[in-house]
């Protein structure tokens, strides 16, 4: 019975290694162009992501690249706030 229960809350619990989250990123890009854009992570990898993303593209709707990353300043969740302000003017001015 112990182990049928310890089966139950094991397969019961959520799996968090499974969950990606929706964060919002203040990029710049090769030529020095400043970008919010929404990227998906998981949260227990979200740094190790983000320290993975210079050099990848910025697509589009359509899936063509627009720009490439260069440096990414700061990530936060979706519905949180950049603590940068040129960050938070850029985001107001974004289209969601």
């Amino acid at each position: 019975m112990r182990r049928t229960l310890m089966l139950v809350a094991l397969c019961a619990s959520p799996v968090l290694a499974d969950e990606w989250r929706d964060y919002k990123c203040y990029l710049k890009d090769r030529s020095g162009q400043a970008w919010v854009h929404l990227l998906m992570m998981q949260p227990e990898n979200r740094y190790r992501q983000q320290n993975q993303l210079p050099g990848q593209p910025l697509l589009d709707s359509f899936g063509q690249p627009l720009a490439y990353i260069n440096k990414v300043i700061e990530c936060v969740g979706v519905d949180e706030r950049f603590t940068r302000h040129d960050a938070r003017l850029l985001d107001e001015q974004t289209p969601k």
